[in-house]
């Protein structure tokens, strides 16, 4: 059967289908997590962060947190995170720059653990009485690297972040530590976990090629409806 144009209708439906999978598939999640602290050794410093990743939109779980589809590798995985800063409780800091793009000769990485997939526990107070209840990272992951503070020359710091892999009932500790040259302070050992303060799925409009399918397809039932009352 084709349509009032000439085009056959199972084309037509099938490239509106087409089109419409396209634009869901571009769409993305961004959850921020902030660190809630539960230890600070090394300084008079309230030790802070904030860690966000940019996930696919194809995601699974309810009550059970958020979760993505699986990665490949563990690279894959540490490439949705797309921001990350923390002040530990020395007051020294680091950020995104300091593991995905330091300057020479420092080095940063980001490693996430197998299976590659970052997860949420479920609604739950890892400390009960002392943390807020809400939903934790469970991913376990690692970034480190090193960092030079001023006074210039001093030095190169070494730091790192680590969060143990944690079960949907029983979230992972979270430990965060540098070790800064003698001239840049103290060092600092600090413990805490990473908790879901927001999860926004961006909207992805329809592209033109898209309105004009619809369009046509508008079109062929209000032709049929005709031929019908014919």
């Amino acid at each position: 059967m084709r349509s009032r144009f000439g085009f056959p209708i199972a084309v037509v439906v099938t490239l509106g289908a087409s089109a419409a999978a396209a634009s869901i598939a571009e769409a993305s999640t961004i959850d921020t997590f902030t660190w809630v602290s539960t230890a600070a050794v090394g300084g008079s410093t309230t030790p802070s962060g904030t860690l966000t990743l940019t996930l696919p939109s194809i995601t699974s779980g309810s009550a059970a947190g958020t979760f993505t589809s699986s990665n490949a590798s563990s690279a894959l995985a540490a490439a949705e995170i797309t921001g990350f800063n923390f002040t530990f409780s020395d007051g020294l800091s680091v950020g995104l720059a300091d593991l995905t793009a330091p300057v020479a000769p420092a080095a940063g990485s980001e490693v996430v653990n197998a299976p590659y997939t970052w997860a949420t526990s479920n609604n739950l107070a890892p400390i009960v009485g002392t943390t807020p209840t809400g939903y934790y990272l469970i991913t376990g992951f690692a970034l480190s690297g090193y960092k030079n503070y001023p006074p210039s020359g001093s030095g190169l710091a070494n730091f790192s972040i680590a969060t143990a892999a944690g079960l949907l009932t029983n979230v992972g500790p979270s430990s965060a530590g540098i070790t800064p040259q003698a001239s840049q302070g103290v060092a600092a050992n600090d413990a805490g976990y990473w908790l879901l303060n927001s999860s926004v799925t961006t909207p992805v409009p329809l592209p033109a090629t898209a309105w004009l399918l619809l369009g046509g397809l508008a079109g062929l039932g209000l032709v049929r409806r005709q031929r019908q009352a014919v």
